[in-house]
């Protein structure tokens, strides 16, 4: 019995994406104690600036991720080009033609090409822009800096690797190959927090957090790449059929503009108390917001292992499959969401204090309105890609419109009520549109 439990696990995609995410969490509690008790709070404060101009940077990529997986997804329910917008082609898709194995080979050699002029880029920005503002914020602290700097650097590197490994987990997602998928991220999460562990037990401050960032998004790299060549050998051989950037051009735009708008609704509030408050109280909000995180990856498990299957469902015309699908996952992530953002208000102020810990989380009201904030962003994000699978984006306006209305709210709140108003800020403008009008889009698209 116990054998079978254990195959069905291994072979299951909600298991492995729930490994990972239970890895991430596990992971990032073990290594947290030592990081809380070995860097001061305007070290873990500098972390949590790190972190949010990698976040930041992400969008030199375009959104080019999202739009990969899910273009292998038609590819694989046989689509014979790449549609522009809609699931409409000029040639009709073909009955039991099988995954159009041309296409996916084109789909690889474009992302090679891309991806490697993105991470250009993005080292260049970290390099110029990111270390302008991260020499503002480290110039004032007493004593030498270099160390800071050298760990920013390393952590640069990670962020330019990162992304150019970025397409291969997206690609495996995209052809069902979910576990796999998660297999190869889970290995880095293994790497990542020995790296970072060890570094901080030998006293490496946050230089060891920056290492373990580079082992991750290395090994990470070459296992999604392996397991994708592995798992589809038949792509070697396949004569690529020619894919060019304005192919994915009219969805990738409209993908990055939904999740840039999507960044500055909730992700973009660490960088703004980054930069209007001072290290100490972002070290705070950083941790609230990474333990929010954390609640909210492990909610998202039971969706995304499903979001593949919603992709190839449509694009094959399986509306019942498709809202099926969904339907099925929602319930289940809210549920796990409530009790993880309850554990963290219960829980998680006792655990820091047992700890010792150096940083302590946002004042209780606030933290209670940080997890509403992710809530209803998780809300907002699970309708938002359904309506994307179907490669139209008629939310587009509503999400980047809400986004830096955020952004401009929190920056004019914060200044002057400082977290509380950069908290109030995403809830007060979404609350007229996004909250409710992208999920009744959602919903009314999938029944037609």
């Amino acid at each position: 019995m116990f054998s079978k439990l254990f195959h069905r696990v291994w072979q299951s995609s909600v298991g492995w994406s729930f490994a990972v995410t239970a890895l991430r969490a596990g992971g990032f509690l073990l290594v947290l104690p030592l990081a809380l008790r070995s860097l001061t709070p305007a070290e873990m404060g500098l972390w949590y600036l790190f972190t949010s101009i990698g976040e930041l940077c992400s969008f030199a990529e375009l959104g080019l991720g999202p739009i990969i997986g899910r273009t292998a997804s038609f590819f694989l329910a046989g689509v014979p080009e790449v549609p522009r917008t809609g699931l409409s082609v000029d040639r009709p898709v073909l009955k039991g033609a099988g995954p159009n194995l041309a296409g996916l080979s084109g789909l690889l050699g474009l992302a090679r090409r891309v991806y490697f002029r993105i991470a250009l880029g993005v080292i260049g920005f970290m390099g110029t822009i990111g270390a302008w503002i991260v020499v503002a914020k480290v110039r004032p602290l007493p004593g030498a800096h270099g160390e800071e700097y050298a760990a920013y650097a390393v952590f640069t590197a990670a962020s330019g690797l990162a992304i150019l490994g970025l397409y291969w987990p997206q690609f495996l997602n995209g052809l069902g190959n979910v576990r796999h998928a998660q297999r190869a991220l889970l290995a880095g999460l293994v790497a990542n927090y020995a790296v970072a562990a060890t570094g901080l037990l030998l006293g490496a401050g946050t230089m060891s957090l920056a290492l373990g960032q580079l082992a991750l998004a290395a090994v990470t790299f070459a296992l999604a790449r392996g397991l994708t060549l592995a798992k589809h050998p038949e792509l070697r051989g396949a004569a690529p059929q020619p894919i060019a950037i304005a192919d994915l051009w009219p969805s990738t735009w409209r993908s990055l503009a939904i999740s840039f708008g999507s960044y500055c609704s909730n992700y973009g509030t660490t960088l703004v108390c980054g930069i209007v408050t001072d290290l100490a109280t972002t070290a705070s909000f950083g941790l609230s917001f990474r333990l929010a995180a954390v609640v909210h990856g492990l909610s998202a498990v039971w969706f995304n292992v499903r979001l593949p299957g919603i992709s190839t469902a449509r694009a094959a015309r399986d509306r019942d499959s498709a809202i099926h699908l969904a339907r099925s996952a929602l319930p289940r992530c809210l549920a796990t969401y409530a009790a993880g953002a309850a554990g963290i208000l219960l829980a998680g102020p006792w655990a820091l204090e047992l700890l010792h810990s150096r940083t302590p989380l946002l004042p209780l009201p606030l933290l209670g309105a940080l997890l509403l904030m992710l809530g209803l962003d998780f809300i907002v994000g699970f309708h938002s890609a359904i309506i994307q699978t179907a490669n139209r984006f008629p939310h587009l306006r509503v999400y980047l419109f809400s986004g830096i209305l955020t952004l401009a709210l929190a920056f004019a709140l914060g200044r002057t009520f400082g977290v509380a108003g950069i908290l109030a800020a995403p809830l007060l403008a979404q609350s007229a549109v996004t909250y409710w009008w992208i999920p009744v889009r959602c919903w009314r698209e999938l029944r037609e």
